[in-house]
């Protein structure tokens, strides 16, 4: 059940994110649930969605998982180089997940909105990844 291997993706990417120094740095927080009154730029983790590999001989299939980048910095360049750098981290990076395997991340979509606040413009980027999983043990 590939779906049962979402958590280990999601702390393995978590993990990847939060342990590198440069990266860490230039964000106030990596969230999974964002506190309130969280200070941008931050991270913070999105949706997963898991679609069946359809094979005969091992079960699997691709997680699609979202991470936001927001940031409040003038205009929209803060938050595409820090979606750059998130980009830079997990592409074609292969997770170790217990008891599966996982292919190589690869970016699948990415955009910036800008949403109007009374205290200016902030910015919201998103990038959508996907992930082959398939479990270690064949059917």
């Amino acid at each position: 059940m590939t779906a049962l291997y979402c958590h280990r993706l999601q702390e393995a990417v978590f993990s990847r994110l939060s342990a590198d120094e440069e990266l860490s740095a230039r964000f106030s927080g990596i969230y999974d649930e964002v506190p309130l009154g969280a200070a941008m730029p931050y991270l913070a983790m999105g949706e997963t969605s898991v679609s069946p590999a359809g094979l005969k001989d091992i079960a699997g299939g691709t997680v699609t998982f979202t991470l936001f980048v927001w940031s409040d910095g003038g205009g929209q360049l803060e938050c595409k180089e820090l979606m750059t750098a998130v980009d830079c981290l997990l592409a074609r990076h292969q997770p170790m997940l217990p008891g599966c395997h996982a292919g190589e991340i690869t970016l699948t979509a990415a955009a910036v909105t800008r949403q109007y606040s009374e205290n200016g413009s902030r910015y919201r980027g998103r990038l959508v990844f996907r992930v082959p999983i398939y479990e270690a043990d064949p059917l």
